[in-house]
């Protein structure tokens, strides 16, 4: 049975006065039988409990404490009093136990306190001594039977102090008497059911167990309870509610109206006949335990004197470091091992992950935080690697709220639209999650949809039709949504924000390089109609990158938001760190940095060298020696190199750090100034490294964040400097022009030795005078006669065209007016030339299959319905071949063999009427240089767009020079003198490339003869 109560307001009922005091006298002047507490009678061995509780009360409250219903709770279950404390420190624990320890007769009461670590275990014996308690330790698995017996009969009448280490040992120990159980930290659910098997025996009546928890548990309790009593009686003859249902239903109620309504604890929690599993999830990473004795050393010299050991919090600012996660947010957290730990889920999700086998035994590292703060009704952003699970961290709660919104949805005329949206990066990744959806939540109503997924433009009274009534989950992409709130009236309603509880951006780093104006706009109406905090709706944001535009925006929106980082490089981007790259040689990598460090004020800053492995660090080591720059070597994973880090971490005036990659995620705790990359081994153990930025995190904004990490690039690091300066791409920082070079010359060098001769010619070093791409498969050496543009392309002056098609915001195929329209095919203007084409080829006759087309072949092909000249690139493999238009426009096509048509002889000699326009400096902003879509349909639609009646406009442009195929012009006009490149800058993002024709000219300077 479990009775929930409040300590500090416990009264005396059910004695007489006389009685009591009687009672307690004889408890306090008992004789020393051993077996004496356990023979006293039921009144006074409740007296007992009460004097204890109420002397519990007192002092805490002596101790600061203003609210005891949220410090100090009591639960009773199987004849065993659970208390926790929730102190504001460790030495106020430790003062508070050592008053309790004193009042009591330790001749009759056996206390017991249980660490987690050897080490802690220590620390608490030395702490209780300096307060006057006698204790004895027990903390290594040796033969200490003995000393445990003489314990237990009270000849030793002493405090007992132990570790998990030695729970094996107790369990062999048959006369083990424990009065009080006091555990210093929360333990995980099946440590603390190990503890109460070894050390607490059946039957288990009159016992107490005090935990100490941290003040991030006392915001929710979850416990992990497989079956829960029925109906169970408390000793004061009222109806006894469960830990865990208290948890689900104080969980619910922070959650929306509509999921208030009618929540019954059957939904919450699955079956009857309680297992007790306390909830006690792991604490914060300065707090928080291991079985690494290099982890113990840490924390137990990590603490400053007077340093409070369960807050965390910098401010109103928490930070957290576990399971290889970094964690910010604006209120304490509670971590979980396994979603059976979190009460708010119901026993349909949950069996349901068992089938699917997720988190049912253990969860990954993010969901670990993200399950429990999620299920509480708040906003979270989790951002790391693919298939970490970032999805699953929301999918849970969002699955289960929209579990209990089914149940109230009404088919009346009045209730309509989705109770969540899914946004996802494509329909592949849609319908997977659609999928986890209904595997999730199963058919709760035969008349509801549960989820609807659309991915592509399907007719407007459709999708009218199956969201103007109550529905479950929309999962769709940001370009869809757009288009169906443009459905939305006020007449014929879609949207319904009064049921709509949830919204999720699932792979927003995609969706933002892709389609970055439909998620502004999505965006800004999501939050002029909702209200994304407790009791309202949530906010789930999910990717591979930190998209600083979009969180920017949304983080002052999100009060209760949990950021969640799996990825140490990305956190850097949160947290502003400023990165800088040093080009070194490689017979000169050592003494660049021992001049770097020389330069540095090494007495203000605290620095760390790191490398991959020991004999790298040996060698660092001894150089600095050798240059009288103190360091100190950190390589193993043993308490020595702990207690040198937690040493080292107190230390203002610290000497250089000296690290290896394996060490590197065990250095959890304090702030370094400067993070020196003295080698690269790979990508992730790369990026692992910056995890030592973590405790600048707890202590500086980000405005007043001035660590540097300082990475030294070989001439030949084509990898890393590449991924490098993808990474600054990504997050619109620009790359140093040094390096984006290297990538190309090291291409060029390559191809010197194994020559691509046969190959076509690199289309972005024809655009920008260089190549950044990862792979390239095509030649980056230009032959001498592809320097000369051919002859009918204007070199210089204004021209006057037509638009074939806009390519991309900076590419456009054109048509020159001089080239007179003779009509229009399906909307696209042809020549007199083009004309002749197409009328020659609608003929049957005419069409001969080109049987042995070549590279250079100038063919007929029939493409957007029009018969047009192409010409062959390139043979992909024998059936299928690249091809390029020459008069409707310029874009490359794969087409199969049969589709190549022979052409006529009169049509070969005609010049090529479609022409490559470029703005010279303008490039987007990634390796790649892809343009984003939602960018392409901006320019086609907003400066490119034909009105009706006039289906064909003429703009102007200045030519800047002709290079090979394509015209560089400085800019493009239309009608009325508005400009593209003004257009662009102010609408897109882009790469301002002011360089691209002093490279270009370089390339033609470095032309080969053919060969």
């Amino acid at each position: 049975m479990i009775h929930n109560t409040s300590l500090g307001k416990q009264t005396v009922s059910g004695a007489g006065r006389g009685n009591l005091d009687r009672a307690l006298r004889l408890y306090f002047h008992a004789d020393n039988d051993p077996n004496q507490y356990f023979e006293q009678s039921p009144v006074t061995q409740g007296a007992a409990k009460l004097c204890r509780s109420a002397a519990l009360s007192a002092l805490v409250d002596a101790t600061g404490n203003r609210n005891g219903n949220e410090q100090i709770a009591k639960h009773v279950c199987d004849d065993v009093e659970f208390n926790y404390l929730t102190p504001s420190s460790k030495r106020a624990a430790l003062d508070l136990l050592a008053v309790i320890f004193k009042n009591e007769d330790l001749n009759v009461v056996r206390f017991l306190v249980i660490c987690e670590q050897a080490d802690e275990a220590a620390d608490w014996m030395q702490e209780l001594g300096r307060r006057s308690v006698g204790c004895l330790l027990l903390n290594e698995p040796k033969n200490l039977i003995d000393c445990v017996r003489l314990w237990t009969d009270g000849s030793l009448n002493s405090v007992l102090v132990v570790c998990d280490l030695v729970l094996e040992l107790l369990v062999q120990c048959s006369s083990l008497r424990v009065n009080y159980l006091i555990h210093s930290t929360q333990p995980l659910p099946h440590v603390f059911k190990k503890r109460l098997d070894a050390l607490i025996p059946m039957p288990r009546k009159g016992i107490q167990v005090l935990i100490l928890r941290c003040p991030a548990a006392n915001q929710l309790q979850y416990t992990a309870a497989e079956r829960v009593p029925p109906k169970a009686t408390a000793s004061n003859g009222r109806a006894s509610t469960s830990l865990s249902e208290l948890s689900a239903i104080a969980t619910t109620k922070k959650l929306s109206p509509m999921l208030n309504k009618e929540y019954s604890v059957e939904d919450a929690l699955p079956g009857s006949d309680a297992i007790l599993q306390t909830m006690l999830s792991p604490t914060p990473s300065d707090t928080s335990t291991s079985s690494d004795a290099f982890d113990s050393a840490i924390k137990s010299l990590s603490l400053q004197p007077g340093e409070e050991q369960f807050d965390t919090a910098t401010g109103c600012v928490h930070t957290y470091n576990n399971f290889g996660i970094f964690a910010w947010s604006r209120s304490e957290q509670i971590s979980c091992f396994n979603i059976s730990e979190v009460a708010a889920i119901g026993p349909t999700i949950k069996a349901a992950m068992q089938v699917l086998n997720i988190g049912h035994v253990r969860a990954k590292s993010v969901q670990r935080f993200a399950w429990t703060h999620v299920a509480a009704g708040r906003s979270m952003c989790a951002i790391g690697n693919e298939s970490i699970g970032k999805t699953w961290c929301y999918l849970p709660t969002l699955c289960q709220r929209n579990i209990q919104e089914s149940k109230h949805r009404r088919f009346d005329g009045t209730d309509y639209g989705p109770s969540s949206i899914i946004l996802c990066a494509n329909a592949q990744q849609g319908e997977q999650i659609g999928k986890w959806c209904l595997d999730l939540m199963g058919m709760q109503r035969d008349d509801m949809e549960h989820v609807i997924r659309i991915f592509k433009r399907i007719s407007a009274n459709e999708v009218a039709q199956r969201l103007a009534r109550p529905c479950g989950i929309l999962i769709t992409t940001v370009e869809q949504l757009e288009h169906i709130y443009q459905l939305h009236t006020k007449l014929a309603p879609i949207f319904n924000p009064l049921v709509l509880r949830c919204l999720a951006f699932d792979g927003i780093d995609i969706m933002w390089r892709n389609s970055r104006i439909p998620c502004e706009k999505v965006t800004q109406w999501l939050f002029n109609v909702l209200r994304f905090e407790e009791g309202h709706a949530q906010l789930f944001v999910v990717g591979r990158l930190w998209i600083e535009q979009f969180m920017g925006r949304v983080l002052p929106k999100l009060p209760d938001v949990l950021l969640l980082f799996e990825d140490a490089l990305e956190a850097t981007v949160f947290n502003g760190l400023k990165l800088e790259m040093l080009t070194a040689k490689a017979h000169q990598h050592d003494q660049d940095i021992l001049a770097l460090l020389q330069n540095k004020k090494l007495d203000e800053l605290r620095v760390v060298l790191a490398c991959q492995g020991k004999p790298d660090a040996s060698k660092l080591s001894k150089q600095l020696s050798d240059a009288n720059i103190r360091n100190i070597i950190i390589d193993k994973q043993d308490r020595c190199s702990g207690i040198a880090y937690a040493e080292w971490t107190n230390k203002r005036n610290a000497c250089v750090l000296i690290t290896i990659d394996d060490v590197v995620p065990k250095l959890r705790g304090g702030c370094i100034d400067c993070l020196i990359h003295y080698d690269y081994n790979n990508w992730p153990r790369f990026k692992a490294r910056f995890s030592l930025f973590y405790g600048n995190y707890k202590t500086q904004t980000k405005t007043s964040n001035t660590a540097t990490s300082i990475m030294y690039v070989g001439l030949g690091d084509v990898e890393q400097t590449w991924l490098i300066c993808d990474f600054m791409l990504k997050h619109n920082r620009s790359p140093p022009d040094s390096y984006m070079s290297m990538l190309t010359e090291y291409r060029m060098n390559c191809e010197l030795d194994q020559p691509r001769s046969n190959l076509p010619l690199c289309r972005h070093l024809m655009a920008y005078g260089n190549c950044y791409r990862h792979t390239c498969q095509y030649r980056h050496i230009l032959w001498d006669f592809e320097t000369v543009p051919p002859d009918h392309h204007p070199k210089r002056g204004d021209i006057e065209f037509h638009v074939l098609a806009s390519v991309t915001p900076a590419q456009t195929a054109a048509k020159l007016t001089k080239d007179k329209i003779a009509k229009y095919f399906f909307n696209m203007p042809v020549t007199k030339l083009g004309e002749s084409i197409q009328l020659h080829y609608e003929n049957p006759l005419n069409r001969q299959v080109h049987l042995d087309p070549k590279v250079g072949d100038i063919c007929v092909l029939k493409l957007n319905k029009l018969y047009q000249r192409v010409g062959v690139t390139r043979i992909n493999t024998a059936d299928h071949f690249d091809v390029r238009q020459l008069d409707a426009g310029i874009e490359f096509s794969l087409i199969h063999k049969s589709e190549l048509l022979v052409c006529d002889e009169k049509f070969k000699d005609e010049s090529f009427e479609a022409y490559d326009l470029r703005i010279t400096s303008l490039a987007p902003f990634n390796m790649e240089r892809i343009w984003p879509e939602d960018a392409k349909r901006l320019v086609r639609r907003k400066f490119f767009n034909r009105p009706l009646g006039k289906p064909c406009r003429t703009f102007t442009a200045k030519v800047d020079f002709a290079f090979h195929e394509i015209i560089f012009v400085e800019n493009v006009y239309d009608e009325a003198g508005n400009d593209l490149k003004s257009f662009v800058l102010k609408n897109i993002p882009v790469l301002l490339d002011k360089d691209v024709k002093t490279r270009l000219q370089k390339v033609i300077s470095t032309a080969k003869p053919f060969r």
